[in-house]
């Protein structure tokens, strides 16, 4: 599905501090890239493939702005035009290879898909937060990596007694559309009977989340316990068709106490993210395997389906209208 995409958009494709002097080789899209920074340490990404003998140029080297192939050192620029051919005696011409537009914002390095023009991804890194960030590849669909991080209603399940308990108190989530997603806001939460309940200072007495898919590939979760901000990102890139890589940025902001419970909320959310997994693994068994499609929809679902509409809507040319006012559903917690 991923080779349909009809949306320009950014991928997120690795932290910014993985990439240092040495080529990274990446896999999205179903395409091999390699990334490396030039003189000025700007990011530059090309196909990973010397179009001279088809050998990796991730296995090469970077010499000032150019990046070396292994084989015969032929030297490529950062827009994939080869500047160099060491045992040639003519001049280079017309020899390139694809490059990808990038952008680095000293926290996350993206690749741009497509040729439209569009505005520079947003998931800032706060300074007034702490951090701790999570990378794993999963044989998994995107969609059901996201509607996985959508989804309230299986917490108190998947995660109970870690992070929710059974329901036992009704919510309401306003649901309403953005152009490339959807926005739910949830309230009216409070007494959450959990570990991380006991933990974080304030979540009993009243928890307001939201929880925004921007399309394609990425979600921004925003959890508010009186004081305490606790926010997500998640983006889940595919690298091939079966594959998916997930990088999870997870910020907590509390005064004085940040930086410990951000200790804590580490190892929480490692065990999290192992049960989910599970979860992800069977499903995606179970979607090999037959024909069928998730079905029985219910109101505590209704965020999840229009998740899944407007995913959809960035693999179609004609997109289907989203309904312009707030939908409210509710359900129990």
């Amino acid at each position: 599905m991923m080779k349909n995409l009809k949306t320009t958009t950014w991928l997120s494709v690795c932290r910014s501090r993985t990439l240092k002097k040495k080529p990274l080789k990446k896999e999205i899209m179903g395409q091999s890239l390699v990334l490396f920074r030039d003189s000025q340490k700007k990011v530059k990404a090309l196909d990973d493939i010397c179009p001279h003998k088809l050998a990796s140029l991730s296995d090469g080297k970077v010499i000032n702005d150019n990046i070396q192939c292994p084989y015969h050192g032929w030297e490529f620029d950062g827009k994939g035009a080869c500047q160099k051919i060491p045992c040639n005696i003519e001049t280079v011409h017309n020899v390139k290879t694809s490059f990808y537009d990038c952008h680095d914002d000293g926290d996350f390095i993206y690749i741009k898909w497509g040729k439209e023009n569009i505005v520079k991804p947003q998931f800032p890194i706060l300074k007034s937060h702490s951090w701790s960030h999570f990378q794993y590849e999963i044989k998994a669909q995107p969609l059901a990596i996201l509607d996985n991080g959508f989804d309230c209603s299986h917490t108190c399940f998947v995660h109970s007694g870690l992070y929710r308990s059974q329901p036992h108190q009704k919510v309401t989530s306003n649901i309403e559309f953005t152009e490339m997603g959807v926005k739910v806001t949830t309230v009216e939460e409070q007494n959450i009977k959990s570990f991380v309940g006991r933990l974080i200072p304030g979540m009993n007495s009243g928890v307001a989340h939201t929880d925004e898919y921007k399309g394609p590939y990425s979600l921004e979760v925003n959890y508010h316990y009186g004081n305490i901000h606790h926010l997500t990102y998640l983006h889940a890139v595919p690298i091939d068709e079966e594959r998916t890589q997930v990088i999870i940025s997870c910020g907590i902001k509390a005064k004085l106490i940040g930086p410990l419970l951000n200790l804590a909320l580490k190892y929480i959310t490692d065990k999290i993210i192992k049960q989910d997994r599970k979860i992800l693994a069977s499903q995606e068994e179970n979607r090999k395997r037959t024909s069928k499609q998730p079905a029985y929809m219910q109101k505590s679902d209704l965020a999840s389906t229009y998740l899944k509409y407007q995913y959809e809507n960035h693999f179609r040319i004609q997109k289907k209208a989203m309904p312009n006012k707030i939908l409210k559903a509710e359900f129990f917690l």
